[in-house]
């Protein structure tokens, strides 16, 4: 019987013999199928790599790799059966072929004559690549120091428009590292291997690429580090795709203070028009805001329509969403939530509206934290008078004594009363700071000298504040030439850590060039029996030079101004020179400020000997840190004007026990 069955089997065996393989199958690239993607020049194992830009795999059978034509090495050919799948890759390896110096990469079709795709490099650094981004994609100028051999080139995720990812935050001088912050404002994570971090175009430093495989996710932060790229005195700072052909985003600055940072002042937002000494590296620029960022400003208690005013006093933009505006502890009313996303910028303004929740009798108003267990400011009222307001003068400042008929909602409330200076023209104004001193005065030029700033408790910002604000109101600015601590009393300097010039410099942002202080004493780590452990301990560990009578307010400046890690002031503070007239130097003709008084210098006590100079407060009747004080002669033309703090000349003991 004939076997049909046999007969079928036996005629599929043949034909199966006779199917193509795979890469038969696969069609051979036309120019610019495929491409040269990557590849290692110098290295012990060199090898290219090529990419399939199309959507079928494609045979390179017999295809050669070559360096440069006419000369080098002899091509090296593509084994056969060799298919490359679609958007994949093939990698072929060999040593001695390309030159360290330069060559030429070339990818030939099997007869050699036709160039399906070629590159040439100059130089070539060991186990680095030079690459396309993304695959298949523009060379790009600068190398690899970490190959992707066989898989894809930085540069390969969505492509990154200008918006999609900002510079957000940089440190460009300090002494620990450099760094610059970027920030994806889209609701996708994208991919930024192979971008660069650059600084002036044309210029400056070489371009530093993100490493590969780093990726930014959505509303994220990414931070390099650098070393040395950017300049202190200014420079720019620019994001660049793999290519270095598009500016992603830039910014430029005029100035860099040492471990500040410039930022946008929410994340993606604007640029802040100062730099933060605090700044929030890999984090958000809107940090929540903390005790004492912001205050209660100003409220109407008695009206149709109640509100309550918050301010920032500090350099920063404040995130207060999900905070509360409640009355009184306890009672009352049910806490008021500020709504979510919303944000007070430096030295700005909220505003919550309400009805029905503050007594015209008298209540509180209290600023609450998200949980509802920190109170972060507070005041209490006993009376309010129909659509006046209660409110701090300056603003962040001390509460009035007294409701103001014009509200300011949301504005700065009511002015300093101060009539600017004119240029030109020879300004002293002296502060009503009650008890105390604060005096400002100016030259022609616009030569600034303040002395003192006074305030009336120890716990206090309230002087500095105020003294701030008529500065700004005055002369129209932040900045002070010289400012000079007649002498260590409260009611002079106020106490470091919360006002005085203290208060000015590390809150209020007011800048000098110098700090003409006495030289009472210094801190030095571990004196007195303190702890070396580098926080000063200015009970103890104050080295004292000219003394009588000392007190927490002394030291604790001395803790601060001779500290070499507090550099806003550190760098800038001078021991007054007595009998200089160059150490405050206006530049007005006819103008000169001598000091005629530091440190009890020639002062005698009332023995007619022993020198008031010295470290005095061991003394069973120790003198005044009056005595002491800073006394200068600021002449202008004929004009003579001389101020000395609390000097005064005579010998008397005083009821409080000090001479």
């Amino acid at each position: 019987m004939f076997n049909t069955r046999l007969l079928a089997l036996t005629v599929l065996a043949v034909l199966l013999l006779f199917l193509p393989t795979s890469s038969a199958l696969a069609a051979p690239p036309s120019v610019g199928d495929v491409l040269i993607n990557e590849y290692v020049a110098n290295a012990t194992t060199e090898w290219v790599e090529l990419y399939n830009t199309t959507g079928s795999a494609l045979d390179i059978s017999g295809f050669y790799i070559d360096d440069i034509a006419g000369g080098g090495g002899a091509p090296k050919v593509i084994p056969a059966s060799t298919t490359i799948a679609a958007n994949g890759y093939y990698v072929m390896t060999f040593s001695s072929f390309l030159n360290n110096g330069s060559d030429d990469v070339r990818f030939l079709d099997p007869t050699q004559t036709v160039v399906h795709d070629s590159t040439s490099y100059t130089s070539s650094t060991a186990n680095y690549s030079w690459y396309r981004s993304p695959d298949g994609g523009a060379w790009s100028p600068t190398e690899a120091s970490s190959p992707t051999q066989g898989s894809a080139n930085p540069g390969g995720g969505p492509t990154i428009n200008p918006g999609d990812i900002v510079i957000n935050e940089y440190t460009a001088n300090s002494t620990v590292t450099e760094w610059v912050e970027l920030y994806n404002t889209t609701g996708s994570s994208l991919d930024i291997s192979g971008y660069y971090i650059d600084d002036v175009a044309s210029g400056g430093s070489a371009p530093v690429a993100i490493p590969g495989g780093t990726t930014i996710a959505a509303g994220g932060f990414y931070t390099l580090d650098l070393s040395s790229i950017l300049n202190n005195s200014g420079d720019d700072v620019r994001f660049l795709n793999p290519t270095q052909t598009t500016v992603i985003d830039s910014t430029s600055y005029t100035f860099a203070t040492l471990e500040y940072a410039w930022y946008r002042t929410t994340d993606g937002g604007s640029w802040s028009a100062e730099e933060t000494d605090a700044p929030t590296k890999n984090a958000s620029n809107t940090p929540p805001a903390a005790l004492g960022d912001v205050v209660i400003n100003e409220f109407v208690a008695n009206a149709t329509t109640e509100w309550v005013e918050l301010y920032n006093k500090t350099l920063q933009t404040k995130d207060i969403s999900g905070y509360y505006i409640d009355d009184i502890a306890a009672g009352g009313s049910a806490p008021i939530a500020i709504p979510a996303d919303t944000y007070i910028q430096p030295g700005g303004f909220y505003v919550l509206t309400f009805s029905g929740v503050l007594n015209n009798g008298g209540d509180d108003v209290r600023f609450l934290d998200p949980t509802q267990t920190t109170v972060l400011d507070t005041y209490t009222y006993a009376t309010a008078t129909a659509n006046n307001a209660w409110y701090r003068y300056p603003d962040g400042g001390s509460w009035s004594t007294l409701e103001t008929a014009t509200p300011s909602q949301g504005a700065s409330n009511p002015g300093t009363g101060d009539v600017a200076w004119v240029p030109g023209t020879f300004d002293i104004r002296i502060f009503d700071v009650e008890q105390g001193d604060s005096q400002l005065i100016i030259f022609p030029s616009g030569f600034t000298i303040l002395i003192d700033v006074r305030e009336a408790s120890w716990n206090t910002g309230a002087g500095a504040a105020l003294i701030a604000s008529k500065i700004q109101a005055i002369t129209g600015g932040t900045h002070i030439n010289v400012g000079v601590l007649s002498h260590h009393h409260l009611d002079h300097i106020g106490y470091a850590g919360y006002g005085g010039f203290w208060g000015l410099i590390e809150t209020h942002g007011i800048t000098f060039d110098k700090i003409v202080d006495r030289n009472a004493g210094a801190w030095v780590d571990g004196f007195g029996g303190g702890a070396v452990d580098g926080t000063c301990d200015p009970d103890l560990e104050i080295q004292w030079y000219n003394v009588g009578t000392q007190s927490g307010t002394s030291r604790n400046w001395l803790c601060y101004a001779t500290n070499s890690a507090n550099t806003n002031i550190y760098p800038i503070r001078e021991l007054a020179q007595l009998g200089s007239t160059t150490q405050i130097d206006p530049p007005d003709a006819g103008a000169m400020v001598t000091v005629i008084q530091t440190d009890a210098t020639g002062v005698l006590m009332v023995d007619g000997v022993t020198p008031l100079q010295g470290d005095h407060s061991a003394d069973a009747v120790p003198p005044s840190e009056n005595d002491y004080s800073i006394a200068l002669k600021i002449r202008w033309g004929s004009i003579d004007y001389a101020t000395a703090g609390d000097s005064d000349g005579e010998y008397a003991t005083s009821s409080f026990g000090y001479t």
